[in-house]
């Protein structure tokens, strides 16, 4: 009940605000948080007076039957017409009628209708799913492959607890490992194989979201300071983290792919280890870390050539660290079941601290699973909660500003300032003004999830402040992570929805349901139908989601370890990890640039360096050397203001006699996109602007492809532009 009515709550203010304002993607991240500030609990306390009057079994399934197909008929007067205003408001008529409904159908419903209610409840609820159904992705095969899946897994499952010991203890090596061996991948990204389908999208993909985070990797590696001559929108302490792992490879985009492909493969195992502690049996943690293993590697995306080791950015670099405090909470809560005691709070504290630091998104993920994990520990201690939040609440607060303080104290020590502004500029510009913004259609997997995400968050409350008897600490913990990881990580999608974004923030959505099964299968008699189908509704679900990705695994089959390692695979682990470490040409013609700056600057000396800024950031890689310009990153530097005013004034401080390296000389000048021109970014082309004012070019050195290293010379007063 007050899953429906914080349902129906969340309902009415969304429809509300759309009658009012209109559809706007401004409007998608606070409507989110909503949910959880305002109707979540408003609901709650609603829902708690309505169980009160519904005595009754025949009230209380009248009230939902009827509250689920109000919500039903909201949905789909939006779902089939037109979406407008008299929608809207015919949607929140159906969700402020949902609020009304127990106190209607309260002792008046006849006991020979129970039975009837309890279907249509069912048929309600039914419908209320398929109004999700994305119908343009789903054809019989792949439904009926689901429906094998849920029903096999369903079964072992559900007699998980007749394995031995020694069965279970060999499932969890050698399913780990198979998934493991099934998820890496190792795509070759050297311009060297652009001849197979796809792989020159692959390896220029890979190039620009891989600069993101090698831009400023390389300005750090050569002397200069995050917050102080190095910003990025990916965060500020990573950078530093990131060192010590280009101190072992070389700093390139093969180093980087093995990075994800470590990263990725430890929080897959991390997930299966932490649904063991939390409660998990073994084939439903493996079929968890399947599912997750699958969406998180292979996509949930028909684009084969996607390939997880070019998005640093949708990595567990990102996602990862709420993983960390999730494990410690469990394995506290495993410590002192009894008592629901916090042990280990302070790896939890210590974590969510050193995440302020590491970058503003992963400190927001890591402080929701910390702030839902305490919120629900407190709740099922009972009396006193609210002390006990307000004491973690302000313990990892102050953490955090702790940990905040020190790295701003240390690098202004160091390195003699320090300034956060374009920092907190990349993080509005990202949020609040919603840059590279996608609009979120209602319908689908994405608003599916995220359905998930709220219903799992309200049945946790209620179950910890009603029933926390009902479930072991350790489930109701690591459920409380997992939710709260994935309330705030969701926010991603809410901002950029795409499938791809999706994919990123679905593994801990997974988690929490694998441990909402568990907890059923704990509560239950393993018999009970009401507990076999609900497991078999989530397992379903799941199986949709993993057949979608049966396509990409086809596709990049010869790419995975298992294939590397079975006879006639076509390839070697060991090859691809030494093709990776001998830091593979993306483009050419980034080696003729760093050949010209190594024949004309000496080793190490930062270059100005203006061609296209993809290409920028491999010539200045390849040659180990900085720019000499403000410009760490041309692309990402575009979103802000400042970088571009900065890289203008480095400009304007350019001395005569200096070289710069630049492309034909109509791009050089112009910064066009017509043929045989390199694409400039707005600062570039503001760069070029000054320096083409204030000097003479004078050509020293080029390359057959166009790239020219001219001398920048005085110019004479009167003399007219050029370059």
């Amino acid at each position: 009940m007050r899953l429906l009515l914080s349902t129906a709550v969340f309902g009415l203010i969304t429809a509300v605000l759309l009658a009012v304002d209109g559809p706007r993607e401004s409007l998608e991240a606070p409507t989110w948080v909503l949910a959880f500030v305002v109707a979540a609990p408003t609901g709650f306390v609603i829902g708690g007076y309505a169980a009160s009057r519904l005595r009754r079994v025949e009230d209380y399934w009248t009230a939902v039957a009827l509250g689920l197909c109000l919500l039903t008929v909201g949905l789909a007067a939006i779902k089939f017409s037109s979406p407008g205003r008299l929608q809207y408001v015919l949607m929140a008529l159906a969700c402020g009628l949902v609020t009304t409904v127990p106190w209607i159908t309260a002792g008046r419903v006849p006991k020979r209708l129970s039975v009837l209610t309890t279907f249509v409840a069912s048929g309600a609820f039914l419908a209320l799913c398929l109004l999700f159904w994305p119908n343009a992705q789903f054809n019989t095969g792949i439904v009926l492959a689901a429906v094998g899946f849920a029903v096999c897994f369903t079964v072992i499952i559900a007699f998980a607890n007749r394995l031995n010991g020694r069965v279970v203890g060999v499932l969890d090596l050698v399913i780990p490992a198979l998934v493991l061996a099934l998820a890496i991948q190792f795509p070759p990204i050297s311009h060297a194989v652009s001849g197979i389908p796809h792989q020159e999208f692959l390896i220029q993909d890979l190039r620009h979201h891989h600069n993101f985070y090698l831009g400023p990797l390389n300005d750090v590696a050569n002397g200069r300071v995050m917050l102080n001559g190095v910003w990025s929108q990916y965060g500020v302490g990573i950078f530093y983290a990131l060192q010590a792992w280009f101190a072992l490879v070389p700093l390139s985009y093969g180093g980087m792919a093995l990075l994800i492909i470590v990263v990725s493969g430890i929080a897959l195992l991390a997930v299966y280890i932490v649904l063991r502690l939390a409660g998990a049996s073994a084939p439903l943690a493996a079929t968890a870390m399947v599912i997750a293993g699958a969406t998180s590697t292979y996509g949930v995306t028909s684009n084969w050539a996607a390939f997880y080791v070019g998005y640093p950015s949708l990595s567990p670099l990102r996602f990862g660290m709420p993983l960390v405090v999730v494990a410690a909470a469990v394995i506290g809560a495993r410590r002192a079941p009894n008592s629901r005691s916090m042990k280990w709070e302070w790896l939890q504290v210590l974590t969510v601290s050193l995440s302020a630091v590491w970058s503003f998104e992963t400190f927001v993920y890591c402080l929701a699973s910390y702030g839902v994990i305490h919120l629900v520990g407190a709740l099922a201690q009972g009396q006193g909660w609210l002390r006990r939040v307000g004491r973690d609440a302000v313990s990892v607060l102050a953490g955090s500003i702790a940990a905040i303080l020190i790295f701003t104290v240390a690098t202004l020590t160091l390195s003699g300032g320090v300034d956060w502004g374009p920092y907190v500029d990349f993080v509005l510009v990202y949020s609040a003004d919603g840059y590279t913004a996608v609009p979120m259609a209602w319908f689908g997997p994405g608003p599916a999830a995220g359905a998930v995400i709220f219903a799992s968050f309200v049945s946790l409350t209620w179950l910890s402040w009603c029933r926390p008897s009902a479930i072991t600490a350790p489930s109701l913990i690591g459920i409380a992570g997992f939710t709260g990881a994935a309330m705030a990580e969701f926010t991603y999608y809410v901002g950029k929805s795409d499938m791809g974004t999706l994919r990123s923030v679905l593994v801990p959505v997974i988690a929490s349901a694998a441990l909402w099964v568990a907890v059923l299968l704990a509560g239950q008699t393993q018999a009970a139908t009401l507990t076999l189908v609900a497991i078999s509704g989530l397992l379903f679900v799941g199986g949709l989601v993993l057949v979608q990705t049966v396509p990409n695994l086809k596709q990049k089959w010869k790419y995975t370890m298992v294939s590397l390692v079975v006879p006639g695979g076509g390839g070697s682990i060991r090859n691809s990890i030494t093709s990776y470490l001998r830091e593979p040409v993306i483009d050419p013609q980034a080696l003729d640039g760093a050949a010209l700056l190594a024949r004309n600057l000496p080793a190490g000396q930062p270059a100005l360096v203006v061609v296209d800024p993809e290409l920028t950031t491999e010539v200045l890689l390849r040659s180990r050397r900085r720019n000499a310009l403000a410009m760490g990153a041309p692309w990402q530097d575009d979103a802000v203001a400042v970088l571009g005013r900065r890289a203008v004034d480095s400009a304007k401080r350019v001395r005569p006699g200096t070289l710069l390296l630049v492309g034909p000389p109509g791009c050089s000048v112009t910064g066009a996109q017509t043929d045989g021109c390199l694409s400039l970014s707005l600062g570039q082309r503001a760069v070029l602007e000054v320096l083409k004012r204030k000097f003479i070019w004078t050509l020293v050195d080029s390359t057959p492809g166009g790239l020219r290293l001219v001398r920048l010379e005085d110019r004479p007063v009167g003399k007219g532009t050029g370059g």
